[in-house]
């Protein structure tokens, strides 16, 4: 493991950053709906436009990587996200913030997909769970403390501050880059099959649409909602836009604590266990989220749903490492769009009912959705190893 350790955690920080920059508006929504005299449905614009870019530029990255080097676009990725974060801190109104999180959206598409497919290229199968559990260990981070510094520095400094924090991140690490990757384009034996005939193949198999389609729901259940969270809070307990976002931070502590216990827990639960243990988990969480009867319980909540979440995720997503070997990174990539796909989408629903039903519906039929989605994707699994052991 020792020669791709330092390449794994530069891609890991890079990854956090990713992260951070796609939930640090989560907390942010109540200064925006002040700033610019908007309602929550239109502030939630510069959430969604973020995500919809990523999902769409994320087959585009997901190819450039394995045609031009997953390091080289990785570093570039990194650069066009800093411009874009120092765009977003200088957008005059709320139409061009959600230009600039587009702009941010498209570029953090070229990392954490391509990095995965990196692992997938480097690491053995057998080891690659293990490793993808660490290299989310970091990057969870960023979901971790997304949403908390949005809040932060709203509080503090305004809400441009934040993202001006962002490219200093994302230009540190862009320089990193330059320094530490090799950068060269990969020598190919064999001209690449068109982009079209890689994505069908892609799609040509029923485990395939039942990975990407997995991905799909638990980007509608798990995000669809979540983003609301730190909103809720303010309104209902009155917290803090920092404590709110501190709240929520409580999701990726859940994730930072089953990539530090993946290894044991692996030893002991098989993968079809680990996918029914992350549904129950995520179930439960959502459920007391939904509940919400004060912000301690809901805190309970967003950590069982965080450990629930990266304990199914991870499951799901080392399939998709193995589902291509010659266009692994647009079959990543592939997995995060359907994923993405799937958030934008649960967010923009979301936001078009919280004004007509009460959100504890809304959480409440996430838990059940993720519930089921763990419970028929294990079988589904088990079913797959049966028929193809893992090589």
């Amino acid at each position: 493991m020792a020669h791709y350790t330092p390449k794994l955690r530069l891609l890991a920080m890079a990854g956090f950053c990713s992260l951070a920059s796609m939930r640090i508006c989560d907390a942010m929504l109540p200064a925006l709906v002040e700033a610019f005299s908007v309602s929550n449905t239109e502030a939630a614009l510069v959430i969604s436009s973020f995500t919809m870019m990523y999902c769409l530029m994320l087959l585009v990255c997901g190819a450039l990587g394995d045609r031009y080097g997953r390091l080289r676009v990785v570093t570039v990725a990194v650069g066009l996200c800093t411009l874009a974060s120092l765009g977003a801190s200088l957008a005059p109104s709320l139409y061009w913030l959600a230009v600039a999180r587009a702009g941010m959206g498209a570029s953090a598409a070229g990392i954490v997909a391509v990095g995965i497919a990196w692992i997938g290229d480097t690491v053995a199968m057998e080891k690659r769970q293990a490793v993808l559990a660490q290299y989310m260990g970091i990057i969870v981070g960023g979901t971790m403390i997304g949403a908390w510094i949005g809040g932060l520095l709203t509080e503090s400094v305004g809400w441009r501050g934040a993202f001006v924090v962002l490219a200093l991140l994302f230009g540190t690490i862009c320089l990193l880059s330059l320094r530490r990757f090799d950068l060269a384009v990969p020598v190919r034996l064999s001209k690449p099959l068109p982009y079209s005939r890689q994505l069908a193949g892609l799609l040509a198999t029923r485990w395939s649409r039942l990975i990407f389609g997995a991905a799909f729901l638990e980007g509608v259940f798990a995000f669809g909602t979540l983003p609301f969270v730190p909103s809720l809070m303010h309104q209902k307990f009155g917290l803090s836009l920092t404590q709110s976002g501190a709240v929520l931070a409580l999701f990726g502590l859940g994730g930072l604590i089953f990539s530090q216990i993946s290894g044991p827990l692996m030893r002991r639960v098989d993968t079809p266990g680990l996918a029914r243990l992350g549904g129950v988990s995520l179930g439960l969480g959502f459920a007391l989220i939904a509940w919400m009867p004060n912000w301690p319980i809901t805190t309970v909540g967003c950590f069982f749903a965080g450990l629930g979440y990266y304990c199914l995720h991870n499951t799901i997503q080392v399939e998709a490492t193995q589902l291509s070997i010659t266009a692994r990174g647009l079959s990543v990539a592939l997995f995060g769009f359907c994923f993405f796909l799937g958030q934008s989408l649960g967010v923009l629903i979301t936001a078009s009912v919280l004004g007509q039903v009460d959100s504890a519906w809304c959480h409440a039929i996430a838990a059940a959705g993720l519930v089921v989605l763990g419970f028929v994707y294990a079988a589904r699994l088990e079913s797959h190893m049966q028929l193809e052991p893992a090589v």
